[in-house]
Protein backbone atom coordinates (compact mmCIF):
# COMPACT_ATOMS: atom_id res chain seq x y z
CA UNK A 1 0.00 0.00 0.00
CA UNK A 2 2.44 2.29 -0.91
CA UNK A 3 1.28 6.27 -1.67
CA UNK A 4 -0.80 5.81 1.29
CA UNK A 5 -0.62 8.00 4.03
CA UNK A 6 -2.44 7.26 7.83
CA UNK A 7 -2.59 10.32 10.00
CA UNK A 8 -2.52 9.52 13.58
CA UNK A 9 -2.81 11.82 16.36
CA UNK A 10 -1.56 11.02 19.89
CA UNK A 11 -2.78 13.38 22.65
CA UNK A 12 -1.09 13.16 25.72
CA UNK A 13 -1.92 14.30 29.41
CA UNK A 14 -0.02 14.21 32.78
CA UNK A 15 -1.96 12.87 35.74
CA UNK A 16 1.00 13.59 38.12
CA UNK A 17 -1.22 16.21 40.30
CA UNK A 18 -4.33 13.76 40.30
CA UNK A 19 -4.91 11.12 42.66
CA UNK A 20 -6.82 8.74 40.33
CA UNK A 21 -6.75 6.14 43.08
CA UNK A 22 -9.66 8.04 45.54
CA UNK A 23 -7.66 7.11 48.37
CA UNK A 24 -6.37 10.64 48.96
CA UNK A 25 -9.29 12.37 49.42
CA UNK A 26 -11.00 12.02 52.81
CA UNK A 27 -14.54 13.08 51.61
CA UNK A 28 -16.77 12.75 48.31
CA UNK A 29 -18.21 15.99 47.40
CA UNK A 30 -21.66 15.47 45.24
CA UNK A 31 -23.19 17.82 42.84
CA UNK A 32 -25.08 19.10 45.17
CA UNK A 33 -22.15 20.43 47.27
CA UNK A 34 -22.15 18.19 49.72
CA UNK A 35 -19.45 16.06 51.51
CA UNK A 36 -19.57 12.31 51.82
CA UNK A 37 -16.83 10.51 53.36
CA UNK A 38 -14.68 8.61 51.05
CA UNK A 39 -14.57 4.65 51.82
CA UNK A 40 -11.34 4.58 49.60
CA UNK A 41 -9.59 7.05 51.74
CA UNK A 42 -6.58 5.80 52.91
CA UNK A 43 -4.60 8.12 55.50
CA UNK A 44 -0.99 6.01 54.99
CA UNK A 45 -1.24 5.90 50.78
CA UNK A 46 1.70 7.39 49.82
CA UNK A 47 1.63 8.28 45.52
CA UNK A 48 4.36 6.85 43.56
CA UNK A 49 7.38 8.80 43.40
CA UNK A 50 7.56 11.37 39.97
CA UNK A 51 10.34 9.64 38.08
CA UNK A 52 14.20 11.41 37.76
CA UNK A 53 13.79 12.70 34.10
CA UNK A 54 10.18 13.98 34.51
CA UNK A 55 9.86 17.07 31.92
CA UNK A 56 7.06 18.01 34.65
CA UNK A 57 5.07 18.64 30.74
CA UNK A 58 3.31 15.59 28.71
CA UNK A 59 6.20 14.64 26.44
CA UNK A 60 7.46 11.37 23.81
CA UNK A 61 9.60 10.50 26.49
CA UNK A 62 6.38 9.77 29.01
CA UNK A 63 5.27 7.55 26.16
CA UNK A 64 8.55 5.97 25.42
CA UNK A 65 9.67 5.23 29.01
CA UNK A 66 6.03 4.64 30.30
CA UNK A 67 5.45 6.78 32.83
CA UNK A 68 3.03 5.93 35.16
CA UNK A 69 1.73 9.38 35.39
CA UNK A 70 1.11 9.97 31.78
CA UNK A 71 -2.25 8.99 29.63
CA UNK A 72 -2.90 9.16 26.20
CA UNK A 73 -5.64 9.17 23.77
CA UNK A 74 -4.60 7.93 20.28
CA UNK A 75 -6.82 8.67 16.92
CA UNK A 76 -6.58 7.09 13.67
CA UNK A 77 -8.05 8.70 10.15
Amino acid sequence: MSGIWTIIRVEGHCLREYDITGKTSKYLYRTDGSKVDNPDYDPTYVPPPIPSWCPRVPKYVCLEKGCIHFVCCVYRR
